[in-house]
């Protein structure tokens, strides 16, 4: 069986970042960007001072490269930004840029070599996919970035794709599907989604998501918050969905603990999600209350998506819950005694009171 190995996010960066560069080159405004990447050795360190605009598609393969924004500089790139699969490993870092292209870390392989990326303080208008076919390794690290378009992870064949994001932003659909022996995983931490969240996966493909202390707060359309069809193995922790059509729907193989559910139009809960599911949980309109410790109601929420003092989400989640975070979604300790009894228990929800 294929395996994924994870790192913790931090950790990634450190590894990429601190990979021994073989050059520091220095780009201005007015320079080639795309033209000096094309020609910088593996291993350079491309510190930009000056805010662009860099036209042109930036792209290499098989080569360790990292495009960083000089002090006081928000570097804009218009073009794509493309690391491709070669016979050696492509790796890249991005940190403190504004890129209004596409990016991919995606391609075909015919033997198992990674092309990866990190980012770190990004601005990301264009659409981001990330995956391959055949026997390509793909993986994408996200750290305090912002995605304002649509996102994929989508794999065929015996591909293998890693992504995991920690506080960070997406103002567009996020897609997982997989089809033959693809094995794909989603992480998200302390992130905060304006838009709706789906995955799907084939009987052959493993796709796996990891959602905790993440926040997705929809426009109030008649759309599914986080879709998950049979086949998808997840678990979310301490997630708040609200403002969708239906808040949470699909036949995966999940469990969800410590949610806040609520303000959806039509339902929180839909199709496929099973009372086994579902623990600890306040979902507003009642679905599965007084199962698995769940339980329904108004949960009182600030404009900050923060349960109010004297809620009833407040002290009422798990505190031995699989996979809970030490941080709530703005950074704050998790586990806190928000009802004054003088016992600090955790709170439904990715905010702690």
């Amino acid at each position: 069986m294929k395996r994924l190995t994870t790192l913790p996010l931090c950790a990634l960066l450190l590894a990429f970042s601190a990979s021994g560069a073989f050059a520091q080159i220095i780009v201005h405004d007015g320079d080639d960007l795309a033209a000096i990447v094309a020609a910088a050795p593996t291993g350079s360190v491309i510190e930009i001072q000056g805010d662009g605009p860099f036209a042109g598609t930036v792209s290499w393969l098989g080569k360790r490269l990292e495009l960083r924004a000089g002090a006081g500089f928000k570097p804009t790139l218009l073009g794509d930004v493309r690391l491709e699969h070669s016979t050696t490993p492509t790796h890249g870092v991005f940190v403190g840029l504004r890129m209004m292209g596409d990016l991919a870390v995606t391609g075909t392989a015919t033997i198992p070599v990674f092309a990866d990326a990190v980012l770190s303080g990004c601005e990301l208008e264009g659409r981001v996919s990330v995956g391959g076919t055949g026997k390509a390794r793909s993986r994408l690290v996200a750290l305090r970035t912002r995605f304002g378009d649509w996102c994929s992870l989508v794999g065929t064949g015996d591909a293998v794709a890693f992504t995991a994001f920690a506080d960070s932003e997406f103002a567009s659909h996020f897609n997982c599907s997989s089809t033959g022996a693809f094995v794909g995983s989603a992480t998200f931490r302390r992130c905060r989604f304006a838009d709706s969240f789906s995955a799907s996966c084939s009987a052959l493909s493993r796709l796996s998501l990891s959602m905790e202390s993440c926040l997705l707060a929809g426009p109030g359309m008649a759309s599914t918050g986080v879709q998950l069809d049979a086949n998808v193995r997840a678990r979310l922790v301490n997630t708040t969905i609200t403002g969708f059509g239906v808040g949470l729907s699909g036949a995966a193989i999940g469990t969800y603990e410590n949610m806040l559910v609520y303000g959806n139009l039509d339902e929180d809960l839909g199709a496929g999600v099973s009372s086994a599911q579902v623990a600890h949980s306040l979902i507003e309109d009642g679905t599965f209350a007084g199962l698995n410790g769940n339980f329904g109601g108004t949960p009182l929420v600030g404009p900050d998506y923060r349960l109010l003092p004297g809620s009833i989400g407040v002290d009422a989640g798990n505190d031995a819950a699989l996979a809970l975070g030490a941080r709530d979604f703005y950074g704050d300790a998790r586990v806190q005694d928000g009802d004054g009894d003088g016992v600090a228990h955790v709170d439904v929800g990715a905010v702690e009171l």
